[in-house]
């Protein structure tokens, strides 16, 4: 098993991939907005040749095969240290590439990969991940030592689609004069 930075080539195979995991999965947010293979090279084109972008984007390969992926972000937060994050927000290997021991462990391998690229790109950064509580990735992220600090929550449906925030804001009243 190869692990390195998301290229052209594998968009097929992590497009595969991602339908498998939501499949799998309850939660439905966030969601790619690609449903065909033209509109999601189309975004992982913009990303992966951005000067200075904040992609994080690692795969997993065997042969030409995909078998997994991890995706996240760089951001600097207004408050607090380390300012750098790097964020994990999607991280899935496909069911027959699960349950490796040791370098044929494929998710850690490629949470490893996705920390040594964020840390070569802002030395000293935290980090953090997303996962989705029943996923594989809730069992994984704890047996790598990381600790739970927070519920990050969406307002959003049932299907994952984002609700009018709006909705959320107090209704303005009128007074009679």
């Amino acid at each position: 098993m190869r692990y390195r930075p998301l290229q052209l080539v594998d968009l097929p195979g992590v497009q595969r991939l991602y339908h498998q995991m939501l499949a799998e999965s309850e939660s439905k947010y966030p969601q790619w907005t690609v449903d065909t293979p033209a509109e999601l090279t189309k975004l992982w084109y913009e990303e992966l040749t951005k000067p200075t972008g904040s992609l994080l984007a690692q795969v997993a390969v065997l042969g030409n095969r995909v078998k997994g992926f991890a995706f996240g972000e760089l951001y600097r937060r207004p408050l607090g240290r380390p300012a750098w994050v790097g964020h994990c927000t999607h991280l899935y290997v496909e069911p027959k590439s699960r349950g490796g021991i040791g370098p044929k462990a494929v998710g850690p391998q490629l949470i490893r990969a996705l920390a040594e690229d964020a840390e070569a790109r802002c030395p000293g950064l935290v980090l953090e991940a997303s996962y989705t509580p029943g996923t594989h990735g809730a069992h994984l992220w704890p047996r790598l030592g990381f600790q739970p600090y927070r519920v990050t929550a969406a307002y959003v449906d049932q299907a994952g689609k984002a609700r009018p925030v709006a909705d959320v804001l107090p209704r303005k009243t009128t007074r009679a004069a």
